[in-house]
């Protein structure tokens, strides 16, 4: 009796993910596109959070697939039709499939660009903290060496007020 309900919710709760399956994929690719941004920023909990809500939004959408196809193969009856349509979504999976290894890929290109652009950057920064250092280097050289005229300016000035 129990088995029988659980199955009649796990059909409902199934059909009615299968009804949203293509705002749970968006919201899948949305979820990767917030971990790449978080990887960027270096947030690496929001990575992992995000990448575990992509994954979970990916599984509950291959999850309604799954039954749906289940069902509807059951419903079916006959082979040929099960094999028409198990042919039918398995292209369309693959083609998913691909279209989101391509946005995960132009993601990861953006992500290694701007890795580039960054590197570049505190490489300029570098030299310029390099420069600044070697200017305060020669200045504070020059600094000691006027103090050390000073100095001597001071021990001529004094005997120069003995002498007189």
């Amino acid at each position: 009796m129990f088995s029988f309900f659980l199955q009649q919710g796990l059909d409902f709760f199934s059909e009615k993910i299968f009804l949203y399956r293509e705002e749970i994929f968006y919201a899948g690719i949305g979820f990767s596109a917030l971990a790449i941004l978080a990887a960027l920023s270096t947030k690496i909990a929001c990575m992992i959070l995000f990448t575990v809500g992509a994954a979970l939004c990916f599984a509950l959408a291959s999850w309604a697939f799954r039954t749906r196809e289940y069902k509807l193969s059951q419903e079916a009856g006959s082979f040929d039709a099960r094999l028409q349509r198990v042919a039918k979504i398995g292209e369309d999976q693959t083609v998913q499939e691909r279209n989101l290894r391509l946005a995960l890929q132009k993601g990861f290109d953006q992500q290694e660009d701007l890795l580039r652009q960054k590197n570049g950057e505190i490489m300029t920064l570098r030299v310029e903290v390099e420069n600044i250092s070697q200017t305060l280097s020669d200045r504070n050289a020059e600094l000691e060496k006027l103090k050390d005229q000073n100095r001597r300016l001071l021990i001529i000035e004094q005997r120069v007020q003995r002498l007189l």
